[in-house]
């Protein structure tokens, strides 16, 4: 790779005659990142074959000490930067070749150098994460306004999630590195408390616990399902997710009155908060290193985990024990 992408602060997108419309091919996360940055100029060219491997950056950027650097290779300047009046600033900081790379070379300089991580998903795509924390069921239990068919509905699926989503925390144990493993095992250790609680409170209420999954349940199981086989990165992205979703979804209310109080403070206490917080560190040292499938895989985890846990409050609605 070109010294003018290396690093994890790349100064510069290239565009590589043929290559096409390489903003269309980025994820919303990464055109934010380059924007936040300043790595997009404020029009693309639609004719990348007139940039003859123009290299694009932001006029407020300085070039890289390795730009500078005599033993850096030597890249010829353009031969005209008329079609992109922005470039022609750039080429006075950067300027490389670009013939050889390959099309997930030039993405891969913009994915890697910003690794994703647990903040930035959160950031990018706030609205989704919202949706997934803050519903009319939470509020109402705040307010003590749910009614009990509804409340005890949401208990018995998340009942029946819980049981899908410790044997997926349990393959996603198989799958982490020898430093995550004590993390994972107090995880697990809790779900087999939150089991037997959770069978508690279905018996004051008596409340079937035999019953079989509504249908946003059974999507969600599916879904964690099809992770087995995923990278350890994603596995601990989608965990960090969905213990998050809990948290934030249970803690950002407020104080609950009986009997929800009780359910608020399994989630929403503060040692649960700095659990979740290990594992948001646990999937952010994963996607440190992970290749840019991966961390597009996790990027799509986050987004279904958001879009389930959003559908699942609703589901308190759509359907009453």
């Amino acid at each position: 790779m070109h010294k003018c992408i290396k690093g994890r602060s790349p100064s510069a997108i290239l565009f590589k005659p043929g290559l096409g419309n390489a903003i269309a091919a980025l994820s919303p996360r990464a055109i934010a990142h380059c924007r936040r940055w300043g790595f997009l100029a404020s029009a693309q060219p639609t004719d990348h074959s007139a940039t003859q491997n123009l290299v694009f950056v932001s006029s407020n950027l300085k070039p890289r000490p390795e730009l500078q650097s005599s033993s850096s290779p030597s890249f010829p300047r353009p031969a005209s930067t008329s079609h992109h009046p922005e470039a022609e600033h750039g080429t006075d900081q950067c300027v490389a070749a670009a013939n050889t790379l390959s099309q997930s070379t030039v993405l891969f300089a913009v994915f890697g150098a910003m690794a994703l991580t647990c903040e930035g998903l959160l950031s990018t795509y706030a609205e989704a994460w919202q949706a997934a924390t803050v519903h009319p069921f939470l509020t109402q239990c705040q307010q003590g306004t749910i009614r009990p068919t509804q409340f005890n509905t949401w208990l018995v699926q998340d009942y029946l999630f819980v049981t899908q989503f410790t044997r997926f925390v349990g393959r996603t144990l198989a799958a982490a590195p020898d430093g995550d493993l004590d993390m994972l095992l107090s995880g697990l250790n809790a779900l087999q408390d939150e089991l037997n609680w959770f069978r508690v409170k279905a018996a004051e209420r008596s409340l079937d616990l035999a019953t079989p999954r509504q249908h946003t349940c059974q999507i969600y199981c599916e879904f964690m399902g099809s992770l087995v086989n995923a990278p350890y990165g994603v596995q601990a992205t989608a965990l960090w997710a969905i213990e998050y979703a809990y948290n934030q979804g249970w803690q950002l209310p407020g104080p609950m009155p009986a009997p929800y109080g009780e359910f608020a403070d399994r989630w929403g206490n503060p040692g649960f908060t700095d659990y979740v917080k290990l594992l948001a560190n646990q999937a952010d040292a994963a996607l440190a290193i992970a290749p840019l499938g991966e961390q597009q895989a996790a990027e799509a985890a986050f987004l279904r985990v958001a879009a389930l846990e959003k559908d699942f409050w609703q589901m308190a609605y759509n359907a009453a024990v």
